[in-house]
């Protein structure tokens, strides 16, 4: 990951596998003029912010947060191992994800209908889930990246949806 601030906003790109994060919302006047987004572009707003990062062995956690306190981009890198550890994110919301080893697992605060789909870097969709009744609680679903990459999981539900990104590094 590179961190560094150039624009007065935040801006989120992945290159040849490097994410970029331009997180440059401190407080002055914000940048609104923006071209169309590049295809490298993840994510991208201008609004004051900052830039949270923890890191927990072989995983670390990116988020974005906006002075209310709202999340608005997230990110998890996990580096395989052979032996690979078990780590994941939850995400904000109503709905929890992370990844496990060789499982997504999906926490609700109550049972709900839910489709569950899972894509690649190109935004191809490699698995779906659903819809389907899933239980208040954890429920988990079987799955494995088939390469190292970025992933995208995306959980909907009638009135929401919820995003994860998953980079998954050997």
């Amino acid at each position: 990951m590179v961190f560094c601030g150039h624009i007065h906003a935040y801006e989120h790109s992945l290159v040849d596998g490097v994410h970029y994060i331009t997180t440059g919302g401190g407080g002055a006047p914000l940048h609104t003029e923006w071209a169309e987004p590049e295809p490298w572009t993840v994510y991208r707003e201008a609004v004051h912010q900052f830039t949270l990062i923890d890191i927990a062995g072989d995983t670390v956690f990116s988020r974005g947060v906006r002075t209310d306190g709202s999340e608005f981009d997230s990110l998890t890198i996990v580096r395989r191992t052979p032996a690979l550890k078990e780590a994941g994110s939850p995400v904000s919301g109503r709905f929890g994800l992370r990844y496990l080893s060789g499982a997504i697992e999906l926490t609700l605060g109550t049972a709900d209908v839910l489709t569950l789909a899972v894509y690649d870097g190109l935004g191809r969709k490699l698995r779906a889930f659903g819809p389907h009744h899933f239980a208040e609680g954890r429920n988990r679903l079987p799955w494995q990246p088939e390469r190292s990459g970025t992933y995208f999981i995306v959980c909907r539900a009638s009135t929401r949806k919820q995003v994860a990104r998953l980079v998954f590094v050997q």
